[in-house]
């Protein structure tokens, strides 16, 4: 969690008049293992314990199943018939989630912890309200101040689902020229972003990059000339994106700008 993070969302809903009971699982989130499919495996397999595993992917499964087995705990001293579990999703967490309820052809971007396989059979067995699935950030913002609620709970920065366990960056190898294709991946780079100084050149590599460039990203490419050099650094480090409507697991790259250097 952010500091203070939980403290001040028991304080909002209390200061709305709800009873909160605040459970501290940090210990089972750590150890926490779940079933996931491994690439190469036909069948799933068990986990490696939250605190050593480097895929996102995984860890956002681990999270959200443990977040559900740790409610269904929880609801346990209730009454059975008589609970629905409230949740805060919202429209993009069901589309990156690849959920069916947002389209028959979405793909998995990344799973939240509100729509993991066990969320999903919360849902099916309707034990799940979700009030503001079709609503998108802006328009959940707009509906906290139709209804008065406080500007710093309706303008504050959204918390991500599973914590902030998917955001830390982690690497096995210590060192990033072992990992796979990173050196054609960061010539590659520094070839773009010189591309307005190369493009009269001739080389394989150019001309594979030629190929794929419509005409408004070369005059874009092109355009680059007027500003500060552009200098890539590609980082030993993957992270979740989003290309078309496919989820992409990449690399990142950072860009400086050197405002003295043309």
């Amino acid at each position: 969690m952010r500091k203070n993070e939980s403290t001040l969302v028991v304080k909002a809903l209390k200061n709305l008049g709800l009873d909160v009971k605040r459970v501290d699982c940090a210990y089972r989130f750590l150890n926490g293992k779940t079933w996931v499919h491994l690439e190469g495996c036909k069948n799933a397999q068990l986990s490696e314990c939250l605190n050593t595993v480097v895929d996102p992917e995984q860890k956002r499964r681990i999270i959200g199943d443990v977040f559900m087995h740790i409610m269904s705990e929880l609801l346990n001293d209730l009454d059975k018939d008589k609970f629905v579990l409230a949740q805060g999703t919202l429209a993009p967490d069901l589309i990156e989630s690849g959920s069916k309820l947002s389209s028959s052809m979405a793909d998995t971007i990344k799973t939240h912890h509100n729509d993991s396989p066990l969320a999903r059979e919360f849902r099916n067995a309707g034990k799940i309200i979700e009030p503001l699935r079709t609503f998108y950030k802006d328009e959940v913002r707009e509906l906290g101040r139709e209804l008065s609620l406080p500007a710093e709970l309706v303008n504050r920065h959204p918390f991500p689902g599973p914590g902030l366990g998917p955001r830390i960056i982690c690497q096995l190898d210590l060192y990033p020229w072992y990992l796979e294709n990173y050196n054609d991946f960061n010539n590659r780079l520094n070839l773009i972003c010189s591309y307005h100084r190369l493009r009269t050149t001739q080389s394989q590599m150019l001309n594979s990059l030629e190929a794929q460039l419509s005409d408004a990203k070369r005059e874009f490419l092109i355009s680059l000339k007027d500003h500060p050099r552009i200098y890539p650094v590609l980082l030993p480090v993957r992270t979740v994106g989003v290309q078309g409507d496919g989820r992409t697991y990449s690399y990142a790259a950072a860009l400086v700008v050197r405002q003295e250097l043309r």
